[in-house]
């Protein structure tokens, strides 16, 4: 795709990697480094090693994952607010860039971070981590929202299925994106930890859109493997229906938004053929298949 674009590449892709950060030991740059101007064009590749790990049970936590960072690289870097810095106001005690540049974690109970955003849809970028039992709330305008998982205003930041910690990326921690539809307008934005647990309660970024974004990102779908790989395990034909859904579902949240994000949907055979232009694992694309999906974005 870049090659009939004429672009540049810069890879910031990490194998075997689920959705988490990608900024340790020289491996990559990490996403929240990068800076989204008005001409940002970003390839966003997920969801299969996301699937191979969660499975059915964890959806969500790809889902929530996924859609924060397609969010961060749709939406230009002055219009949303890092965590890190002085961009919110915070009460209490709070540590910026760990783990990761935009992010920022208090260990203070009541502690809050208070950010002011424009527009009509409101994200804010919280975390899961494996293990944890911290717990918070997020309110807009003095409105708690509401946890889509316990039906309350308490937030959980566990995540009940580890991933892989360390270097050179840590699994342990993922975004967990809320978002909040309101009327386009000034808002003010709450975070509180009302338990850090010993965890910590951790932010990332928060941001509000209200018209056409520029930044274009390329949110490419799940894709089966060959026939015969589709058999049992989380990778089988329902799961990835399953995740293809969510990912539909996801892509039409974000454009309905107003963020510029274009679908390439490789279960299309005309797209990707995974029983004709996938290696011998039966898993990955060879070079027809990637020639095939990129044509196909390319002329998006």
């Amino acid at each position: 795709m870049a090659v009939i674009k004429g672009w540049t590449v810069n890879n910031q892709a990490f194998g075997s990697s689920n959705c988490a950060d990608l900024s340790y030991a020289g491996t990559s740059q990490s996403l929240w480094d990068v800076r989204v101007d008005a001409a940002s064009r970003n390839i966003y590749g997920h969801f299969r090693n996301d699937q191979a790990r969660y499975g059915k049970a964890y959806i969500a936590y790809a889902r929530g994952c996924i859609e924060a960072q397609t969010a961060w690289l749709a939406i230009p870097e002055a219009d949303k607010t890092r965590a890190a810095g002085t961009g919110c106001v915070k009460t209490g005690a709070w540590v910026d860039g760990n783990p990761n540049s935009a992010a920022s974690y208090t260990s203070t109970a009541g502690a809050t971070m208070t950010c002011t955003v424009t527009g009509s849809t409101i994200y804010f970028a919280a975390a899961r981590q494996y293990n944890s039992s911290a717990t918070f709330t997020v309110s807009v305008d003095g409105v708690k929202a509401v946890d889509p998982d316990s039906g309350t205003t308490i937030f959980s930041q566990a995540m009940g299925i580890p991933g892989v910690s360390g270097f050179p990326v840590n699994q342990n921690i993922v975004t967990n994106l809320i978002r909040v539809p309101g009327m386009n307008a000034t808002h003010k934005v709450v975070y509180t930890c009302v338990d850090p647990a010993g965890d910590g309660c951790l932010a990332f970024y928060t941001a509000a859109v209200g018209a056409v974004e520029t930044p274009v990102v390329y949110s490419l779908s799940p894709i089966y493997n060959a026939p015969a790989e589709q058999q049992t395990g989380n990778m089988d034909a329902p799961t990835t229906d399953l995740y293809h859904a969510v990912w539909l579902a996801m892509v039409a949240e974000l454009t309905g938004d107003g963020l510029n994000i274009v679908p390439v949907d490789a279960t299309i055979p005309a797209v990707y053929n995974s029983a004709t232009q996938s290696q011998e694992d039966g898993v990955h694309e060879n070079v027809l298949g990637h020639a095939s999906i990129g044509a196909h974005a390319a002329a998006q």
